[in-house]
């Protein structure tokens, strides 16, 4: 795995991986940039999001638990004189027959699982994720 990031003005930056895949990363107005995309903190609260929905599904598939639907929500507390995140939580709502204590375990392994939340733990920023079970669409 490797990126490259490229300046293309002001504060913008493209970001490229070696599998074709590109993002554009920039400040706010309110910090000098366009926000032509995410800032840094910003893209790191979007990549912990997208690891842990993943790592959710997979634990979900390897458990044989049926879902409708996952989404995930984060919020980061990042103080505005801090140059980092403090805390991260959120709300992972899944629509499934399951029980809410069946799809609180899987969250509890996808954390465990999850490359990125593992990295927020070692760099000693808490996240607390809480799981909403709703109820599945009744198809007539």
């Amino acid at each position: 795995m490797h990126a490259t990031a490229t300046w293309r003005q002001g504060y913008e930056v493209l970001l490229e991986d070696d599998h074709g895949h590109h993002l554009t990363v920039d400040l706010s107005p309110e910090e000098g940039g366009r926000s032509a995309g995410p800032s840094g903190a910003e893209l790191l609260l979007l990549s912990l999001a997208g690891s842990l929905a993943i790592s959710f599904v997979q634990t979900a598939h390897r458990r044989g638990l049926a879902f409708e639907g996952v989404s995930l929500t984060l919020e980061s507390d990042k103080p505005s004189r801090s140059t980092t995140i403090e805390r991260v939580h959120g709300v992972l709502r899944i629509r499934t027959r399951a029980s809410a204590s069946d799809a609180e375990a899987v969250l509890r392994t996808a954390l465990r699982a999850c490359p990125v939340a593992s990295l927020f733990e070692k760099a000693l920023v808490p996240l607390d994720v809480v799981c909403v079970v709703l109820v599945p669409h009744v198809r007539g």
